[in-house]
C-alpha cells in the first residue's frame, strides 16, 4: 500500500526488516509460484462457497433435501449456520449424508440434528433422488452402532500417552544430534526431526478427527509440533473423506499441472507430463512446505489466532531446537515420507467419475491396507496403514485399528468385498507405477 508525499508522489511503506534484492525477490517469485502450481490451495474463507463438480456445492437449492438415518431434513435455514460452511450442505443436496455425518459429527451435533424439521417420506419434486441404501450400508451401520456400544471410539490413556512420549523422543533426539560436536551427527539430524514432523501429522491427524474433551484441547497440536492449521486440514482432508477417489472432488488426488494420476483433456496436457516419474520424489519432498504454506495463509486471512499463535511459535521453537539447516531438510524429508504413505493406500485404487452414493462399498474399492513388515514400519505409518478401517471410521483412535482388522475383514467377506492390503514396499512401487 503506498503512501503519498508532499508533492503528491508515492513512495514504499517502511518495513520492519532489510528490503530485498530484486534478484532475491525474483528467486522468492519463483519459489511461492512453483509451489503453488504444484498444488494450488483449495481452502475457503469462511462462510464462502467453493467450486466443485457435483453442481449443487455453491448454490442454494429452493428446498435443501438431505437424507439422513432414513429421515429426509430440510436444511435450507441451518446451511448458514453450519460450523463448517454451507458448501458442505449444498453439495449433499438430494443425497444421503448418513455416513458422513456419523464420520465426522459429534454426539451433540447428531443430537442437534433430531431438532431440525423432517421426514420419514421421500419429498416430492426430487430432480435427481439417491437410490435405496443398499443391504451393505445397513449392516455397515449396525456394525457401526455395535463398535459404539462395545466402547470401540473411547481413548485410552497410557496408549495417548505412549504416543506423545514416542514423538517427544524422536524430537529430542534430532535436537541432540544436530547440537553434537560430531559432525556426522549434525549431518544426519534432520531424519529424525522429518520423522518428527512427519509423526506430529499423524498425531494431529487423530486428534481432529478424534471426538471428546481430550481430542479437543489437543486440536492444534498440529500447529504447535508441524505448524498445519486444523482448519486448513479439516476443509481438505474431510473432502478427501467424503469423496475418496472421486476425480475432481477429491483433493488428495492429482490431476496436474504437475502430477497426472488420469491422462488430462489434450488441451490441458503438458509436455513434462511424461516426466512425472523422475521429478515425482522433488515434489513428493515439497508437501510438508506446501501445507506448512497453506497453514499460514488460512490462519491469517481467516484471523485464526488459535491457530496462529501455535504455528508461529513452533517456528521459533524449532529453529532454536535444531537450527535453521536441520529444520529446513527435516521439512523436506518429513514431507518425502509422509506423501509416500499417505498416497500408497489409494493412488493405485480404483478411481471415480462421478458421486459415489453406495460410500461403504466406495471406501473398499478406493483404499488398500499396508502391510508392515516391522515394529519402526508399523510405528511410522502412524496408523495409516490401516487405511480401510480409518476411512470407514475415522473418529476411531488409531491404536485401536489392528484390532479391528478382523471384524472389517469379515464384513467384507461377509457381503462379497475385496479386502484390499499389500506389503509396503510393493505398495510402494505400485504407487511409482502408477
Amino acid at each position: 500500500h503506498p503512501q503519498t508525499n508532499g508533492v503528491g508522489r508515492t513512495t514504499p511503506p517502511s518495513l520492519p526488516w532489510p528490503p530485498l534484492s530484486p534478484r532475491k525477490m525474483a528467486v522468492v517469485r519463483a519459489l511461492l509460484g512453483t509451489l503453488l502450481a504444484v498444488c494450488p490451495p483449495r481452502v475457503f474463507a469462511a462462510g464462502s462457497a467453493p467450486q466443485t463438480t457435483t453442481g449443487a456445492a455453491g448454490t442454494k437449492p429452493a428446498r435443501l433435501a438431505v437424507r439422513i438415518d432414513d429421515r429426509w431434513y430440510d436444511l435450507s435455514k441451518w446451511r448458514k449456520a453450519h460450523p463448517a460452511g454451507p458448501h458442505w450442505i449444498d453439495g449433499y443436496h438430494e443425497k444421503d449424508a448418513t455416513e458422513v455425518m456419523h464420520a465426522f459429527h459429534s454426539a451433540q451435533a447428531l443430537a442437534h440434528l433430531k431438532k431440525l424439521p423432517s421426514t420419514s417420506e421421500t419429498p416430492k419434486g426430487l430432480s435427481s433422488p439417491p437410490p435405496p441404501v443398499t443391504d451393505v450400508t445397513r449392516d455397515f451401520r449396525r456394525l457401526r452402532e455395535k463398535l459404539e456400544e462395545e466402547g470401540w471410539f473411547e481413548r485410552r490413556w497410557v496408549d495417548e500417552v505412549g504416543q506423545l512420549m514416542s514423538w517427544a523422543g524422536v524430537l529430542a533426539a534430532s535436537s541432540a544430534m544436530a547440537h553434537s560436536s560430531d559432525n556426522t551427527l549434525q549431518s544426519l539430524a534432520f531424519i529424525p526431526a522429518g520423522i518428527s514432523f512427519c509423526y506430529a501429522g499423524w498425531l494431529a491427524h487423530d486428534y481432529i478427527h478424534g471426538r471428546g474433551k481430550m481430542c479437543e484441547i489437543l486440536r492444534h497440536f498440529g500447529g504447535w509440533a508441524a505448524g498445519f492449521s486444523a482448519t486448513m486440514w479439516s476443509i481438505k482432508h474431510n473432502a478427501h473423506h467424503a469423496t475418496t477417489n472421486v476425480m475432481g472432488m477429491d483433493e488428495d488426488l492429482s490431476g496436474g499441472p504437475f502430477l497426472y494420476l488420469w491422462g488430462p483433456d489434450p488441451k490441458n496436457d503438458k509436455p513434462w507430463r511424461q516426466f512425472q516419474h523422475l521429478y515425482v520424489a522433488v515434489l513428493f519432498s515439497l508437501l510438508h512446505a506446501l501445507w506448512r504454506f497453506d497453514s499460514l495463509k488460512v490462519s491469517w486471512n481467516n484471523r485464526l489466532w488459535a491457530e496462529l499463535i501455535p504455528i508461529i511459535v513452533h517456528y521459533v521453537a524449532m529453529v532454536a531446537l535444531l537450527g535453521p539447516k536441520t529444520f529446513g531438510l527435516g521439512v523436506l524429508f518429513g514431507g518425502f515420507v509422509m506423501a509416500n504413505i499417505v498416497t500408497t493406500t489409494h493412488q493405485s485404487e480404483e478411481l471415480f467419475e462421478d458421486f459415489q452414493h453406495d460410500w461403504v462399498t466406495s471406501q473398499f474399492q478406493s483404499t488398500r491396507n499396508a502391510v508392515t513388515t516391522n515394529p519402526f514400519s508399523e510405528w511410522l505409518w502412524g496408523g495409516m496403514q490401516y487405511q480401510i478401517e480409518h476411512h470407514l471410521f475415522p473418529t476411531m483412535p488409531r491404536y485401536r485399528y489392528p484390532d479391528l482388522v478382523p471384524k472389517v475383514k469379515d464384513f467384507a467377506k461377509k457381503h462379497g468385498i475385496s479386502y484390499r492390503e499389500s506389503g509396503e514396499m510393493d505398495m510402494i512401487r505400485q504407487n511409482f507405477d502408477t
